[in-house]
């Protein structure tokens, strides 16, 4: 920001129109209009991200990570033929990779093994991490593992409290076993 610029503005301002008024609200009104013009004229303008709700397993060192990250990649950017660079923005972003499965399957595993946690909290979390929105809908109708079609209510409850039984397992125990990607390549 110029100082000397902003100071300027603000000596050249139509400040004389707040007198033009009768009412001290319609001048602080006026005033205020006319400062926060200036201000936005020579203020820096800064970029930010908005999240909306943070996630369980995301802590502060991986957020830093991850900006960190971002920064070597801006970096690279600007400088395309820097190949350090870009092999930085690369270590970096496998290991915020590596570390944010970790956590996340960390997460999971304790989440899965917490034993005082009720049934409707864990799938309410295990939803919301998995990107599915609660949407409650009749059932009248499911295909067993034989292939027969199944009407009876409680049959239904059977075969789906069997399906979903270790599907907390199976979430977890499939992002253990999946591999790390490297992408080698420069962006």
């Amino acid at each position: 920001m110029e100082i000397e610029k902003f100071k300027l503005d603000l000596q050249n301002a139509p400040w004389s129109t707040c007198e033009m008024f009768e009412d001290v609200e319609d001048k602080c009104s006026v005033w205020t209009d006319i400062f926060k013009d200036i201000c936005e004229e020579h203020a820096p303008k800064r970029k930010f991200k908005l999240r909306r709700q943070t996630l369980p397993w995301m802590s502060g060192a991986l957020r830093q990570k991850m900006n960190r990250r971002y920064k070597a990649l801006q970096k690279a950017k600007k400088e395309r033929n820097n190949e350090g660079l870009w092999k930085e923005y690369r270590k970096l972003r496998n290991e915020v990779t590596a570390e944010l499965r970790r956590a996340k399957s960390t997460y999971f595993a304790e989440l899965a093994n917490c034993q005082k946690i009720n049934t409707r909290k864990y799938w309410k979390i295990l939803n919301q991490a998995s990107g599915k929105e609660s949407n409650m809908k009749t059932i009248r109708a499911i295909k067993s593992g034989t292939g027969a079609l199944v009407t009876n209510d409680r049959e239904i409850a059977n075969i789906l409290n069997k399906h979903f039984a270790t599907t907390g397992e199976n979430f977890v125990s499939r992002s253990l076993k999946q591999p790390l990607r490297a992408n080698s390549r420069a962006h």
